[in-house]
């Protein structure tokens, strides 16, 4: 069973290292802030090699977000989109990453119905950054590491599986996988867990997992809300899944108990 915590780079790095080489925790490392646009990629490298001189060698990445829509029509920003998701995937073979999330950004509140031009668009975004991310190499490094990366697509804002649907439909497995944010398909899908699992769960590479009391993205700790992780597990195991665990409780005192908590939820369930 692989646990892991979301921790963006920046807090990483100035804060939270020294406990994460101390629990041996893996982290998957968020890029999304100004600092990604201003560190030079020696920083990177140092953390880097800070990490793995601690045996901590299975990291992931989350790319950017914010004001990055795969959806837009307008081909400056599906460039700027492009290039930031590129520039990403250099960071991730710094730290071997053989997975990398990243949001489409469709959000019906802003883009209304998912339709044929947002679909193009998000195509052509999504194809240069696959062949990107799958072409770095053959051979692998002395770790084992042949720098391809595997893009995750995380749910968010979207109100029904439609848009992950067409993007696994387009591209295999081995391309793009599922990474499903339990909290984030309580609080802004309008489709039940089950219609997510029927349509999208054999995709499922990644689980984001925090709580919420179904309002609000909270990001609480696992077990502090309402929502059925029993039940997502039971289906994960009922379809011989088994993903890679990540919190993201956002408060520091949540952390432990809730890795602890999802060790033993999965354990109990059957």
């Amino acid at each position: 069973m692989r646990i892991q915590v979301a921790c963006p780079f920046d807090m990483l790095r100035d804060r939270y290292i020294h406990a994460v080489k101390e629990h041996h925790i893996m982290p998957e490392i968020g890029l999304n802030g100004e600092f990604f646009f201003s560190l030079p990629e020696d920083i990177f490298k140092k953390a880097a090699d800070e990490l793995f001189s601690s045996g901590i060698d299975r990291l992931t990445i989350h790319a950017p977000f914010t004001d990055l829509s795969l959806v837009s029509y307008n081909p400056f920003i599906q460039e700027a989109v492009i290039e930031t998701h590129k520039q990403a995937i250099r960071i991730a073979r710094i730290f071997r990453a053989k997975t990398m999330v990243l949001h489409t950004n469709f959000d019906p509140k802003h883009h209304g119905e998912f339709n044929e031009g947002h679909w193009k668009a998000l195509r052509h975004c999504l194809e240069k950054i696959v062949a990107f991310a799958g072409c770095y190499s053959d051979k692998e490094d002395a770790t084992g590491y042949d720098g391809k990366v595997l893009l995750l697509i995380e749910n968010t804002f979207e109100h029904t599986p439609i848009v992950h649907e067409r993007i696994f439909s387009h591209f295999s497995h081995k391309e793009i996988g599922f990474c499903l944010d339990i909290g984030h398909q309580k609080v802004f899908s309008t489709t039940a867990m089950d219609d997510w699992l029927n349509a999208c769960g054999k995709r499922i590479v990644e689980l984001h997992l925090h709580d919420n009391n179904g309002q609000k993205d909270e990001h609480l700790g696992v077990g502090q809300g309402i929502l059925d992780f029993t039940g997502l597990f039971t289906w994960l195991k009922a379809h011989n899944i088994e993903p890679i665990f990540t919190i993201e409780a956002h408060n520091d005192e949540d952390v432990l108990p809730s890795i602890e908590r999802v060790k033993r939820l999965w354990k109990e369930t059957s």
